[in-house]
């Protein structure tokens, strides 16, 4: 395997690619209906809840509120009925699908979440033939985009939690008026759930190295008088974070100093500065499509990309060590290997910790002592082929 040092930097350029021309501005809408069951026939005593018992439920979708045309509504309605399976009556998980919309001039994505006000897995076929028709709910969030949606799944899904007791606590029916809470929340899906990236990328782009070193670390403590990019960096940090993969210390401790992130109108402050050339790199990748024209689809699949590259060199890096144990010269090549990433520090600290914590054998503690040790006199040096 040839490592070189410019790899880092090629695999930057390649992700320039990604979709990076400037993307026109989405149509963003939504929809809220009632989903309704209707048991046709009753079913024996014996029989559970099944795809057998389901072909024998009826679905029926009444709009209850929506910021589509009538003309455009129905057509969403018509798709979604069809589309919609009767399995999903037993599933809480969001779906992403796409179809033809003639007012968004070609195709779109839309989300679209249940909010089951009873569980039909909960029941037996007795339960469900004495009670009335099930009354559930249906989320839906549209955009006129080819692709992408899919990967704000988790942000969308969160966004269906915080609606969902609002609407299980007062239930909108078609003779009732919508919250203004409600509706509110449902026409800024896409400002809070997808736009964030794109805002906080136009206005933190001098220190986006920063902000993706402590997204990592995860050591940020958020504080500032704009309440709008304090959430928007907090979601940053979210999206960007590996705290369940790479282990460090507790912020505030020795090994890792808070980082205090003092958000103010005219952009945001750092307590202290800390990063890589690896982090440097990646922020030019998010600012390929330039600070004030930034598209969230592209900021979140490289984001993706970041995160991904992370793993695959903590990975390398344990293989490398492993190795090591028993091999001087295999600790040679992983100090090469530190130096080549352009992320070392912040591997040898996530190994260091890792083996703290789970009581690594003591061979490959004296191996990431070795390593500590020797990088704290000598740094990363550069280095432009190694050959592994």
């Amino acid at each position: 395997l040839l490592f070189d040092a410019h790899q880092m930097s090629a695999e930057v350029d390649l992700l320039g690619s990604i979709e990076s021309e400037e993307a026109p501005s989405c149509r963003c809408d939504y929809a809220l209906y009632t989903y309704k069951l209707t048991q046709s026939s009753p079913q024996p005593e014996s029989l559970l809840p099944t795809e057998a018992s389901l072909d024998n439920i009826s679905l029926s979708l009444d709009l209850l509120h929506s910021c589509l045309s009538v003309e455009l509504e129905l057509q969403f309605r018509e798709n979604l009925a069809s589309f919609l399976p009767k399995a999903s009556v037993y599933s809480n998980d969001g779906k992403i699908s796409t179809m033809e919309m003639s007012a968004y001039h070609g195709p779109a994505m839309y989300y679209y979440q249940l909010i089951q006000s009873t569980r039909l897995d909960d029941h037996n076929d007795s339960d469900i033939k004495r009670a009335p028709p099930a009354a559930n709910y249906v989320i839906c969030l549209i955009c006129s985009c080819k692709q992408g949606l899919e990967l704000f799944r988790l942000e969308l899904e969160g966004f269906c939690e915080q609606l969902k007791p609002m609407i299980q606590a007062n239930p909108p029916t078609k003779d009732s008026i919508v919250s203004s809470q409600l509706e509110s929340l449902l026409q800024g899906w896409y400002f809070n759930n997808v736009q964030y990236l794109s805002r906080c990328v136009e206005r933190c782009y001098p220190v986006l190295a920063e902000l993706l070193y402590v997204a990592v670390k995860g050591n940020a403590k958020i504080t500032g008088t704009d309440k709008q990019l304090m959430a928007d960096i907090e979601r940053f940090i979210e999206s960007s974070t590996l705290s369940s993969l790479m282990q460090f210390p507790e912020p505030g401790t020795d090994n890792n100093e808070e980082t205090v992130i003092e958000v103010t109108p005219s952009g945001c402050t750092f307590s202290h500065f800390e990063h890589s050339k690896f982090f440097s790199d990646w922020a030019q990748v998010l600012l390929s499509q330039g600070a004030t024209s930034t598209d969230p689809f592209f900021l979140k699949q490289a984001i993706e990309n970041f995160k991904l590259k992370i793993i695959q060199d903590i990975n390398a890096f344990k293989r490398i060590l492993q190795r090591a144990e028993t091999d001087y010269y295999q600790l040679y090549k992983a100090y090469l290997f530190l130096c080549a990433c352009g992320n070392g520090r912040l591997l040898v600290e996530c190994a260091v910790n890792e083996a703290s914590s789970l009581n690594g054998s003591p061979s490959s503690l004296a191996v990431l002592k070795v390593l500590q040790e020797y990088t704290r006199r000598n740094g990363f040096r550069s280095v432009k082929s190694i050959q592994f």
